[in-house]
């Protein structure tokens, strides 16, 4: 069964399907579960862009879930995460981080592997240098050889 709905933010013009009473709460069910489990007001508008039942929102906040009443984090919500300055020019900021040891195996060989992560974070670019130790001096040389004298 067709039907207009009578909802102040989709046009008159717009024709939705009718759900019969004794499906609702069937079909809200599966809609929560199909969405990974979202609120009320996601499921809600979810649903009534196809679908049209008078009581519908009344329904989606009545409807309680085992598994998010089981799950959900109780006391205080996060916050915002703190205001970021943007960088626009493209490695104007290098961010670097030492990695290893790691021992790997290759060909029935132990190699010892030490290594430098460089990231550019406007173009996210990433490098790995390969290093011998990790002295101030041998890390900076690499540093200057591999990534500055490509992006000076």
């Amino acid at each position: 069964m067709i039907c207009y709905r009578k909802d102040p933010l989709v046009p008159e013009n717009e024709l939705g399907i009718c759900i019969p009473s004794a499906l609702l709460n069937d079909m809200i069910r599966w809609n929560h579960v199909l969405l990974g489990h979202c609120g009320a007001t996601r499921l809600y508008d979810s649903i009534r862009v196809m679908f049209y039942h008078p009581s519908l929102k009344n329904r989606i906040d009545t409807y309680s879930c085992r598994t998010c009443q089981k799950y959900k984090q109780q006391g205080r919500a996060h916050g915002h995460l703190p205001e970021r300055e943007a960088i626009l020019l493209p490695f104007e900021e290098v961010h670097i981080e030492l990695i290893g040891p790691w021992k790997v195996t290759v060909a029935g060989q132990e190699i010892k592997f030490l290594g430098l992560t460089c990231i550019e974070p406007v173009t996210n670019l990433v490098e790995l240098i390969r290093i011998n130790n990790k002295t101030a001096e041998h890390v900076a040389q690499q540093f200057e050889n591999c990534s500055l004298s490509r992006y000076p």
